[in-house]
């Protein structure tokens, strides 16, 4: 026996099962012609329910894509999240480190390259100071006290061990009534076996114009009886940061109370 349609063909719609069971009709004058087709309510409503369901399919397989799209979007904007702001903490970290490196420079580090302009220092310029050194070792104004010395050195002609310490006045002229620019504050020290050799440690303390409160630092060989000494400047303050220079003296007058030394500085500074 024939196997009816429904049974080949299991959940089918029954209106397609209807429409095809009339397509396959044994005659001809059974089967629908187009203007059937397009008459016929059955076919109509079964292709209109058709393209509802493949309309239907087709949202339903574009609702699952973009639910596909959707998640795959979510997750890269997560990712891209993620790497935006592992990226931009350690931007902030690097800053801070530079910044705490920057600051541990100036309080912790022991050394590091700066700039002189950071300073304020521009161009060097050369000075050059003139002025009158009063030693006064005697007298009610003595500017100069012994206060070392052993007892082999009252034996030496060179005085050789005797340390003194002075506060000698600076004059514009060689006259200690003249006006003063400043004092030399240190100590010198009789340095030879042979001969007189002064070590001298000093500051000279000025005064006067612009150079009041500056210093410059002498740390020399005085041969005190050669006609010219030169020693070196080796530093200074205010005025004279980062100086650097020499100075010629020349003994204008000894006796036994005062010796009055001519000094001519030539120093190189900033300011």
């Amino acid at each position: 026996l024939p196997v009816p349609l429904e049974q080949k063909i299991p959940n089918v719609d029954p209106l397609a099962l209807r429409l095809q069971q009339r397509l396959l009709a044994f005659d001809p004058k059974d089967r629908p012609t187009a203007e059937d087709r397009a008459a016929n309510n059955v076919y109509s409503w079964w292709w209109a329910s058709h393209s509802r369901t493949a309309e239907q399919s087709s949202l339903n397989e574009w609702n699952k894509t973009f639910k596909i799209l959707n998640t795959l979007s979510l997750r890269m904007f997560q990712s891209t999240m993620v790497d935006l702001m592992l990226k931009t903490f350690t931007i902030i970290a690097l800053f801070s480190t530079l910044v705490m490196a920057d600051h541990r420079s100036d309080s912790e580090v022991f050394g590091k390259y700066k700039s002189p302009s950071s300073l304020g220092l521009k161009r060097e310029k050369l000075s050059h100071l003139h002025f009158y050194f009063h030693d006064i070792v005697s007298g009610k104004n003595a500017t100069v006290i012994r206060v070392a010395g052993v007892s082999s050195t009252h034996r030496s002609s060179s005085f050789f061990g005797d340390i003194y310490v002075i506060d000698d006045p600076l004059t514009i002229k060689p006259y200690i009534n003249s006006k003063m620019v400043g004092k030399a504050q240190g100590m010198y020290a009789y340095s030879s076996h042979t001969e007189i050799s002064l070590l001298m440690v000093l500051n000279f303390a000025f005064t006067e114009g612009k150079y009041n409160g500056s210093t410059l630092s002498v740390l020399a060989r005085n041969e005190a009886f050669s006609t010219m000494r030169e020693m070196p400047i080796v530093g200074g303050t205010g005025v004279f940061r980062f100086a650097r220079g020499y100075t010629l003296a020349r003994t204008r007058s000894m006796s036994q109370v005062e010796a009055i030394v001519e000094y001519n500085v030539f120093v190189f500074h900033y300011r």
